[in-house]
């Protein structure tokens, strides 16, 4: 079994440059770095909820919804700081909802943050190398898209709910 800190020069890739080395590296620490922070977005929105009294982020990223409207008349209005009180129904309901996005939204993080991981550090030929920075890549970069274009979508109620929550 290859050591932990086996260079990438010695993994199918001695006939790429410095730079091309150093871009590989940079690459999977990307991925790794943005699975990790989105890994770790689901976990902590998906416990905001289930506490029963969940910002209107966790709300929003885990329902999917992003209007407030929408979200006010599902569950009622949210008290200062944009905090919503939920039955335990509602919060039942809303994990038995969107159980499967949440649990495939963190497979597909927790198989980036692996892949970012095994890849840098115990694959050997340059071409799997390359097709996980193509793909666990492409998966980051539709899941950080996806989130700006919502963001800007909506952003007229997320700038009032900043102007709104520092008064």
């Amino acid at each position: 079994m290859p050591s932990s800190s086996v260079p990438l020069s010695s993994m199918g890739l001695q006939n790429h440059d410095a730079i091309s080395i150093g871009m590989i590296q940079f690459l999977l620490v990307i991925i790794f770095i943005s699975a990790a922070l989105s890994f770790l977005s689901y976990v902590y929105c998906w416990n905001d909820i289930r506490s029963g009294r969940p910002q209107i982020v966790s709300l929003r990223q885990i329902t999917g919804v992003m209007d407030r409207e929408r979200l006010n008349q599902w569950f009622g209005r949210p008290a200062p700081g944009y905090y919503y009180t939920l039955t335990p129904e509602q919060v039942k309901g809303i994990l038995w909802w969107r159980a499967w996005f949440v649990r495939s939204e963190c497979a597909l993080d927790g198989v980036c943050l692996f892949g970012a991981w095994w890849f840098s550090h115990y694959v050997k030929h340059a071409g799997f190398v390359y097709g996980f920075i193509f793909l666990g890549g492409l998966c980051q970069i539709v899941n950080l898209a996806h989130s700006f274009w919502l963001m800007q979508k909506w952003q007229h109620q997320i700038r009032e709910e900043v102007e709104n929550s520092e008064e």
